[in-house]
């Protein structure tokens, strides 16, 4: 008798355990070898594995705006990635083709992506059919990068873009405004940045491909600013390319 009820018992744990795990999703980011941000040639890079850490949350993009956000942080890891900003093109302020402002090596990625869906309806891009897709134009995704020197681990570069009124609402980006806080810098939202001429010159798609894969594909202009030597803090665009493929598979 006692062994039957040990046996159940024991059974009983194991079915719980089982539905817990099969309801538990792991992560694994696959990046292009052959675009501007590439791989570290180290394969995958897995959700909590050497220090990776990658979510999915819903927040508010604006501040008066709903939408889901995805966060890829190579920080605290010993991965990294690596950025050929000299093969980057790159643009001052009046639009002319510059020399690229930073060196092509290794880097430690902060990427972060809001969904922001149709219309300001947020779109959960889990939930989303096979085969559909959205795109930044709308716009329905917005990205920035955080960037920092692998070796020294100070911030190299921060890029992003800034949305018009129109896309955002009456309210600043609340992301941009912390930034533009940081550097005393603000920008009117009457006007896109970048501007729209270099908006147009790319794209940016989020594509479901399969039950359990979604491709993020991006070839798009961003503005940065980058501090001189002297201390001044002046105004660069640069075009990035990033393709990132994001796996999900059932711990059990």
């Amino acid at each position: 008798m006692v062994a039957l009820i040990l046996a159940t018992a024991l059974a009983s744990i194991g079915g719980l355990y089982y539905y817990t795990m099969h309801n538990i999703f792991l992560a694994s980011l696959v990046i292009a070898d052959d675009k501007i941000i590439a791989s570290d040639g180290r394969g995958p890079y897995r959700d909590g594995i050497e220090g990776v850490s990658y979510a999915r949350d819903e927040a508010f993009y604006t501040l008066d705006k709903e939408g889901y956000v995805g966060y890829f942080n190579l920080n605290g890891s010993s991965r990294y990635v690596y950025v050929n900003f000299i093969h980057a093109l790159w643009k001052d302020a009046n639009l002319m083709d510059v020399p690229s402002r930073l060196p092509s090596k290794n880097y430690r990625m902060n990427f972060i992506f809001f969904v922001i869906g149709y219309d300001g309806k947020p779109v959960d891009w889990y939930k989303m059919g096979i085969g559909e897709y959205l795109q930044y134009k709308s716009p329905q995704i917005q990205v920035q990068f955080y960037l920092n020197d692998f070796d020294t681990g100070q911030l190299g570069i921060y890029v992003w873009q800034e949305p018009t009124i129109a896309e955002s609402g009456p309210s600043h980006d609340f992301t941009a405004r912390i930034i533009y806080g940081y550097y005393d810098i603000w920008l009117p939202t009457k006007t896109s940045e970048p501007p729209q001429s270099l908006r147009d010159d790319g794209y940016m798609t989020l594509t479901r491909v399969s039950n359990e894969k979604w491709v993020l594909d991006v070839n798009a202009w961003f503005l940065t600013y980058y501090l001189t030597i002297h201390g001044d803090m002046l105004k660069y665009y640069v075009k990035l390319s990033l393709y990132l493929t994001i796996n999900r598979h059932r711990a059990m």
